[in-house]
């Protein structure tokens, strides 16, 4: 069964970057956008792991830390926090207190390795077992994706491949049509605007 995980973060870069390398690994990702959307996500699908970031529009995240280790039906659940910011000690102290799992740097976690490894690492430990085992999918059909944000073909990278599918990458519109000679994808999904050939200059 797929260990479900609640991000709690408002800043959606953020957030979907990690729905994707979590459903990648085989996780069930539930979203909220503020604290108080988290507390009640919480108590409606009661997941596995909570991952919140520091700072949200509406709570702190120690404030959502209180409510829902004050929550008998929520405090068992174990929590990752995320800050952008350096934490102070003080902080550090009531993280303890209430029992947060792990506190980790956004920067290090997403920034630093896309790959995510240092999330998952984290997650597993925290879970108390490995990652979950991707769907196999046969035979896997060739994506080419061509656009010159390398977030974005992260992002795509990760979905794609969650489902089985074979993912070609390339940076610029030049690049693009260069590796359909060598791949034959079965579908190419492009962006129009990229330096050097537009989308519509590919097509």
């Amino acid at each position: 069964m797929e260990a479900k995980v609640l991000i709690i973060d408002d800043n959606v870069g953020s957030l979907e970057l990690m729905r994707a390398i979590l459903e990648a690994e085989g996780y069930s990702v539930l979203t909220a956008k503020n604290g108080e959307d988290g507390l009640q996500r919480a108590r409606r699908d009661r997941p596995a792991l909570i991952i919140m970031d520091m700072l949200l529009p509406d709570k702190s995240g120690l404030e959502v830390c209180h409510s829902l280790k004050a929550d008998p039906q929520l405090e068992h659940i174990p929590i990752i926090i995320l800050s952008t910011a350096p934490i102070e000690e003080h902080e550090v102290e009531q993280m303890r207190k209430m029992g947060v799992a792990e506190h980790l740097s956004k920067t290090d976690a997403l920034l630093a390795d896309s790959s995510g490894r240092l999330l998952l690492q984290h997650v597993s430990q925290v879970l108390g077992a490995q990652p979950q085992l991707k769907a196999d999918h046969s035979p896997a059909e060739k994506i080419l994706v061509v656009d010159d944000d390398p977030g974005s073909r992260f992002l795509l990278r990760t979905r794609l491949e969650a489902e089985g599918l074979e993912v070609v990458e390339a940076a610029d519109g030049e690049q693009g049509l260069a590796e359909l000679q060598q791949c034959s994808p079965a579908l190419i999904l492009l962006d129009i605007q990229m330096p050097r050939m537009s989308g519509i200059e590919v097509l």
